[in-house]
């Protein structure tokens, strides 16, 4: 399946985060709720996180080597409940730019 194919090539994992918490959450509420899925994934995959901010430009950083994981199915379906956006993953450790 897909998901063993993506957990098996991945390098990277870029979460696109969206100028404003979904929700309405704040900051820390998203930033918690991330965390959160990405520690019941735990693995090998660097994270990245990317937000466009407007009229600023783009930011992206990596996450602690804390926040690495297994761009799982379930991971994708569990970080999607939190950012609607879907992450992108790339087969080198970096963030994705596109």
């Amino acid at each position: 399946p897909l998901g063993a194919f993506r957990a098996e090539r991945a390098k990277g994992l870029t979460l696109v985060l969206p100028p404003e918490p979904p929700k309405g959450w704040s900051p820390a509420e998203l930033v918690d709720r991330i965390a959160l899925v990405i520690e019941s994934h735990r693995g090998s995959v660097p994270v990245f996180a990317r937000m466009d901010l407007p009229g600023a430009g783009r930011v992206a950083v990596r996450l602690g080597p804390d926040y690495t994981v297994t761009p799982s199915d379930a991971f994708i379906a569990d970080l999607r409940e939190v950012i609607e956006a879907p992450p992108v993953v790339t087969a080198e450790p970096r963030a994705a730019v596109g």
